[in-house]
């Protein structure tokens, strides 16, 4: 019965952060803004990059995100692998990334679904 449980608040809380979202990257060159699609099914979440060829999976775990997969950076003109580490607290979320050696923090806002 606990587990049935578990899997419903996590089913639910991932209904919550589903949407496109507003990132704000915080990164040594200055600040870059991107509106990331959030995809979840049970406890495993989908991400999308306006310029990325597949979304990326990543987890969750209570408020806890994880993602971490493969990005092409037109700024950079390249591919290389991005890592993202966050903590969502309702419609906002912040943490810490990485797009290969880039080390950098973030913040972002759901998007109103209206």
């Amino acid at each position: 019965m606990k587990l049935a449980a578990l899997f419903l608040s996590i089913a639910a809380f991932g209904a919550d952060i589903a949407g496109k979202w507003d990132f704000v990257w915080e990164t040594p060159g200055g600040e870059r803004r991107s509106t990331l699609t959030l995809t979840v099914e049970k406890a495993i979440v989908w991400v999308a990059f306006p310029e990325s060829k597949a979304p990326m999976k990543g987890t969750i775990d209570g408020s806890k995100i994880k993602v971490e997969g493969k990005l092409y950076s037109a700024e950079a003109g390249s591919e290389g692998v991005f890592r993202m580490d966050g903590t969502i607290d309702g419609a906002s979320m912040k943490g810490t990334a990485s797009w290969d050696e880039h080390a950098m923090s973030f913040r972002a806002k759901r998007q109103n679904s209206n």
